[in-house]
């Protein structure tokens, strides 16, 4: 086989501390990040872009999706249930013992565990189709080039998401 490689491969990177960042914004292709609301991401991202205007930035989506607002409220209020508060503890703590600087900009509340237990975290998106399909639109208004999905039941979910949320994206040229 004669094969040559045409491109440099591209680079990505997870870094969420400052100096991570940085080497992102000096040296790589993607940044895969974090946020906690969008508005703090449509600003992120604007500031990425200033420094790095070829940089593709990324991130997570912990998706939540039925046909009915009344099917998505009765599987939020399912999730809700399952979450194991003690475990989330534990790991709010081992996050905060490993990232000295979160210590005094996040606390931990009812709010911030539904969060950490609902996606690790990360920002969901929750509603029907159509409420998914616009949160997703909102996403790449705030300079997001691509998503990982995530579901609790990903076989079931994930099929949802392919027959009921992606001809939306389709029709509304957001994929």
């Amino acid at each position: 086989i004669n094969y040559k490689v045409k491109k440099n491969p591209e680079i990505i990177s997870a870094g969420y501390s400052k100096e991570g960042r940085n080497f992102a914004l000096k040296n790589c292709d993607y940044q895969f990040t974090f946020f906690h609301n969008l508005q703090s991401a449509k600003q992120a991202n604007l500031n990425f872009k200033k420094i790095n205007n070829k940089i593709k930035l990324l991130t997570n989506m912990h998706i939540i999706s039925a046909k009915t607002k009344k099917d998505t409220e009765k599987k939020v209020n399912k999730y809700l249930n399952l979450i194991d508060k003690s475990s989330v503890k534990v790991f709010f703590k081992n996050l905060i013992n490993n990232q000295t600087g979160l210590k005094n900009i996040i606390k931990l509340d009812d709010k911030l565990i539904s969060n950490i237990g609902f996606a690790c975290g990360s920002h969901y998106l929750v509603g029907t189709p159509n409420q998914i399909s616009d949160g997703l639109k909102e996403l790449q208004k705030a300079g997001f080039y691509g998503i990982a999905l995530s579901f609790f039941d990903y076989e079931k979910d994930f099929n949802f998401f392919c027959k009921h949320i992606i001809p939306i994206l389709k029709k509304n040229e957001i994929i």
